[in-house]
């Protein structure tokens, strides 16, 4: 599991939602080099049924 305060405060927010879906990705460079699967992972989310 990652650690640091954003990622706890990440957690803590998934945890107080139903169904949930927190991903967690590198600290550094994060929109340049995981840019295609946050995109994806924003798309999954944003064309979901609600």
């Amino acid at each position: 599991m990652a650690t640091g305060h954003s990622v706890d405060v990440a957690e803590n927010l998934a945890a107080a939602v139903p169904d949930p879906r927190l991903h967690t990705v590198g600290r550094r460079g994060a929109p340049s080099t995981h840019h295609a699967e946050v995109a994806e992972l924003i798309s999954d989310f944003l064309n979901s049924p609600s």
